[in-house]
């Protein structure tokens, strides 16, 4: 029905799009097998499901060819790609890509994405929630910044301070992607300290909703974690508020969080959740919302379902687990939901044009020249020319840095088996560290030069007193 509303051009593409995509998926579940060190690389029916649901969100304004295999070569890499955390692994999936481009259409990647071009796809960009294809970041990066200036003028909530280099632009819009499709669930896969929660946030607000999260004490148990479920429950099942629920490793202080977890993405229920007198109250509150609905009954199974529904609909559960050590794993294995429910998306290291587009953001309000003897005595455009080379100079040492020792990780991984993670949070403390530490010495400086300058001040007036008194001494000897 779908592919009847659009152009022509589109309905007859539809049985090769659907067979590169099937012979792809066999390809990839054939070739990427799970490791123990990719135990997440799990495919299913389910990851077709979510190509064709990404191909049906095109509009009837796509009319060319070109746009089409665009927004497929979109879907397949964030479907399979994002997944992936190893180079040559995505190499191998760029190449089978482009052999079915190839096949099918006499085209590639490269052909349909031209260097420069993002060829993201988005929802968000427009008052109608077309799915449209964005090419230029710096539209990208306008929107968002804008967006993120509106989200911090809102009362209570929390300050978001991402710096919007290409990468994370990237991020949030898959992320956004993820959680604007119905069920949408996510998996993000990163170090700790990598932006995770910040570039749900962004997604979050871009798409228009809420997130929600636990504040984890040191006697929050599975009590506790409950009845923050109720609260979500009531949030997006009765107040039919579309939430994002963001969930970190590090808040799971009890196992039993992600079987309830892996139960809500599988079937959107939670075992004896409510009460009877409780629920009594939420059907209370969905008795006039189901009256509006031929398809509701009356009776109480079919207002629970309703209520589930309702639920399952607005609630988007986005997970952010470090991939690091044995529990991961495990979890992994446990609780098949977390793969088989979710999109997942492994976020891969910052490069070094990010670290340096981040260390000048950093950078831009430190004054270089100042000394403790005043700026130097060079024009205005010359002191800028020279403020801006050495910030440069200083943001490109900080990146070499930061690259370096992620090298050395490696080398130490392969030669001596110990983990060495360096993460962006420590490259954005080595940053800070270092302004605070410009700003200390500069202090520093300037109380001993103000001693020094004092010492000197005082000689020179003990030297012409002296000279007076010898004056007077010579007088008094005549």
């Amino acid at each position: 029905i779908h592919v009847t509303q659009l152009d022509h051009s589109f309905a007859a593409l539809t049985l090769p799009i659907t067979v590169m995509t099937l012979d792809l998926y066999k390809n990839v579940s054939r070739a990427m097998l799970p490791t123990p060190t990719k135990t997440h690389y799990l495919f299913n029916l389910r990851d077709i499901s979510k190509i064709f649901q990404g191909l049906l969100r095109s509009h009837t304004g796509m009319k060319d060819r070109e746009m089409i295999l665009k927004l497929w070569v979109h879907e397949c890499f964030r479907v399979f790609y994002d997944r992936m955390n190893d180079d040559v692994d995505r190499r191998w999936f760029t190449d089978a890509v482009d052999v079915k481009l190839n096949e099918s259409f006499h085209t590639s990647i490269s052909e349909l994405i031209e260097p420069g071009q993002l060829g993201l796809f988005c929802d968000f960009m427009n008052s109608m929630e077309l799915y449209e294809c964005v090419d230029d970041v710096k539209v990208l990066k306008t929107y968002i910044a804008q967006e993120m200036d509106d989200y911090n003028q809102v009362p209570g909530n929390l300050k978001l301070d991402l710096v919007l280099f290409t990468e994370a632009i990237v991020t949030v819009c898959h992320i956004a992607r993820i959680i604007s499709q119905p069920r949408g669930h996510a998996l993000i896969i990163a170090i700790g300290g990598s932006g995770r929660q910040w570039n749900v946030r962004v997604a979050a607000w871009l798409s228009g909703y809420t997130t929600s999260k636990i504040d984890i004490s040191k006697n929050y148990r599975m009590m506790e974690f409950r009845e923050d479920l109720k609260r979500l429950y009531f949030t997006t099942g009765v107040k039919e508020i579309s939430t994002v629920f963001l969930m970190t490793d590090s808040q799971i202080a009890d196992e039993g969080f992600l079987e309830l977890i892996n139960s809500i993405m599988s079937t959107g229920e939670v075992t004896k959740l409510y009460r009877a007198e409780e629920f009594e109250e939420i059907k209370k509150s969905l008795w006039d919302a189901a009256r509006k609905d031929p398809k509701v009954g009356t009776s109480h199974e079919a207002l629970y379902n309703f209520f589930t529904e309702r639920v399952r609909e607005n609630l988007h559960i986005v997970l952010c687990m470090s991939p690091v050590g044995d529990i991961f794993r495990a979890r992994l294995r446990q609780y098949p939901a977390l793969v088989s429910c979710t999109t997942i998306n492994w976020l891969t290291d910052w490069t070094q044009e990010a670290l340096l587009e981040v260390a000048l953001k950093f950078l831009a309000d430190v004054d270089m020249l100042q000394t403790s003897q005043g700026r130097p005595d060079l024009s205005e455009e010359e002191q800028e020319i020279k403020q801006e080379m050495t910030v440069m100079a200083v943001a490109k040492i900080f990146s070499t840095i930061h690259v370096s020792v992620q090298a050395y990780s490696l080398l130490l991984l392969k030669e001596l088996k110990r983990n060495n993670y360096v993460t962006p949070s420590n490259y954005l403390e080595m940053v800070q560290r270092y302004k605070k530490m410009l700003a200390t010495k500069r202090i520093e400086l300037a109380s001993a030069a103000n001693k020094l300058r004092g010492g000197l001040d005082r000689i020179d007036d003990t030297k012409d007193k002296v000279s007076g008194l010898t004056a007077d001494l010579e007088e008094k000897n005549k």
